[in-house]
């Protein structure tokens, strides 16, 4: 597995049929690599990984955050 952008990773693999490859676009993924890595890296801690504006966002849409300024880990 590569992480080849901020939110992308690549997968590749073989089948019966030969070579093939896996492109995954996805912020949880990011995350999700990010703390298996690096979990006490400063900008997972305080949260301030996320994008500007990101938590107005996700409240607009419906999805208010649990945290005014979510950590992932306190």
């Amino acid at each position: 597995m590569q992480v080849v952008d901020f939110n992308r990773i690549v997968l590749q693999g073989r089948s019966d049929r030969g070579l093939i490859t896996w492109r995954a676009t996805s912020e949880l993924i990011f995350a999700l690599c990010a703390l298996n890595r690096h979990p006490q890296h400063p900008q997972l801690l305080d949260g301030t990984w996320l994008p500007p504006g990101w938590i107005e966002w996700a409240t607009a849409m419906g999805y208010r955050p649990h945290l005014s300024a979510p950590a992932i880990r306190s």
